[in-house]
């Protein structure tokens, strides 16, 4: 199998954590910064999961620890700037995929950015690095949230052919953006 590029590699790191992202913009929301109790009560999260989102934001360099950290009235996180610059993007993408539970699956970013590129399952599988199974269970998903169409092409053996939507287009422009501005 191939590697990713890098594209594509950077999106499914962002997304491998379901909180990554609503971390990312309840910070933003939020001046830029926050506290690990509030974002637990606003995102509806536990500690555990938080931490390991914050984990790999960190690892991201998308949120920071704030150095000044000790007062009882300043926050314990901060948003580096790379992670303001895909707070905008982000919130786009969080508002073209409406189904939040579509939203917060691991492979539903990466597989809408690849499908830009690709059509046919096996080429998305390449660039984006995963396995058969969450492919086919992450292109249902998109099918059944009608951001993507599948189609069957006649021929021996039929093949099929998946298409972005409308819905999906514009939640890939969003999802580029992000991608670009992590990749650089």
């Amino acid at each position: 199998m191939t590697t990713p590029d890098p594209r594509h590699a950077a999106v499914v790191e962002l997304f491998h954590h379901r909180w990554n992202l609503p971390t990312v913009l309840a910070l933003d929301e939020a001046g830029g910064a926050g506290r690990v109790a509030i974002l637990v009560s606003q995102l509806g999260v536990s500690r555990n999961a938080l931490r390991a989102s914050l984990a790999a934001l960190r690892s991201l360099q998308l949120v920071a620890a704030n150095p000044g950290y000790g007062h009882p009235l300043r926050p314990e996180l901060v948003l580096t700037e790379a992670g303001r610059t895909i707070a905008d993007p982000g919130r786009a993408y969080a508002e073209a995929v409406a189904d939040a539970e579509l939203r917060a699956r691991k492979w539903t970013a990466p597989v809408l950015l690849a499908l830009t590129e690709a059509q046919r399952f096996n080429d998305v599988q390449q660039r984006i690095g995963a396995t058969p199974r969450a492919l086919s269970l992450a292109l249902q998903s998109l099918v059944d949230g009608e951001l993507v169409v599948r189609g069957v092409e006649d021929g021996r053996p039929p093949r099929s052919r998946y298409d972005l939507t409308d819905a999906g287009s514009k939640a890939t422009e969003a999802l580029s953006t992000v991608a670009d501005q992590l990749s650089t």
